[in-house]
């Protein structure tokens, strides 16, 4: 089975009540069903065959790119008007514009399948893990290489020039943090420097992402190792996303307070995605995830810490080893 019939069969519950499904290029989801990218693109699956449909400017390069068993294609808006008009179209509505949502209701029956989709897009094919296992890899492989002196927006800079070396791209902005602004989840580097000195980035490996944190410098660390530790051994097929955050938070002790986000999240096309591991996530550990481990203590002289892992029948298996 290719990776393209793997992700399909999906899909297969909605053929009772939808006759087709369409994700626009605007939505990652596209991405994950196509193997590519581009812009003003759609992606149509009426169960029997899966389109990418694009403009004369993209249909080269998306043909050459795009997943084996996708047929690419040139229409006109007439034409895909024609194809969809009343159906009962499966669209991904949290990721579709309002202006485009309105379109196709004009000339289509409508019917949200986020749930759906997002459900797909959790539990990942051999293709997927391959892909982000060696996005981790590589991240590894940068962080080991590059010097860490100097201000935090030269770190910053060495890591994406190193990312770009090898041929990718980041997945978001590298954030450095040192000294008292490590307690700020979301520093932006500027001129500061010194320790505590925190490092977070990832790159996109054929579109799928790492993304890894570091921290040197912090007296809180066999703390917060003391935490990952008991998230991950919580972390097994069957436990509830909020339980596992709980059980860092319980071996932070006082320093919870001040651990002011999320366990974790799950990673793929796009850096942030289900399951999401969270006090108030309804999300269940699955076997074929991947998501992160992040717990941290927010204050000066604080660190976070964060891991990339594959969850398996026998426990999780930590992707990204510095």
């Amino acid at each position: 089975m290719t990776e393209l019939q793997d992700k399909l069969r999906k899909l297969r519950t909605l053929k009772d009540k939808t006759d087709a499904v369409l994700i626009t290029s605007s939505d990652p989801t596209f991405t994950y069903f196509t193997g590519t990218k581009t812009e003003g693109g759609l992606f149509y699956y009426d169960f029997s065959k899966a389109w990418l449909i694009t403009n004369e400017m993209e249909f080269g390069r998306l043909k050459k790119e795009s997943f084996t068993g996708i047929k690419t294609d040139m229409m006109k808006r007439e034409e895909i008007d024609k194809m969809i008009k009343g159906s009962r179209l499966g669209i991904h509505l949290e990721n579709l514009s309002a202006m485009s949502f309105r379109k196709l209701g004009r000339i289509a029956k409508t019917t949200d399948i986020t749930k759906n989709i997002e459900e797909a897009r959790m539990i990942k094919t051999s293709g997927e893990i391959k892909k982000i296992t060696e996005a981790c890899r590589l991240s590894m492989k940068i962080f080991a290489s590059v010097d860490k002196t100097g201000s935090e927006q030269e770190i910053k800079a060495r890591i994406e020039y190193e990312i770009a070396k090898a041929g990718k791209e980041r997945a978001f902005p590298t954030i450095v943090a040192s000294g008292s602004r490590v307690q700020y989840p979301h520093h932006t580097a500027g001129k500061g420097s010194g320790f505590p000195l925190l490092i977070d980035f990832g790159l996109f490996n054929n579109h799928y992402c790492s993304d890894i944190t570091r921290t040197d410098g912090s007296k809180y660390e066999g703390l917060l190792m003391k935490a990952i530790e008991r998230a991950e051994e919580a972390a097994i097929v069957g436990a509830n996303a909020a339980d596992v955050d709980a059980a860092a938070r319980k071996a932070l002790g006082l320093k919870a307070k001040s651990f002011i986000t999320s366990l974790g999240h799950g990673i793929g096309v796009e850096v942030h995605e289900r399951p999401y591991i969270g006090p108030k996530s309804t999300d269940v550990i699955k076997e074929g995830m991947t998501f992160t481990i992040e717990p941290g203590i927010y204050m000066n002289g604080g660190l976070r810490i964060e891991n990339d892992y594959l969850m398996t029948k026998k426990g999780s298996i930590k992707l990204s080893h510095l």
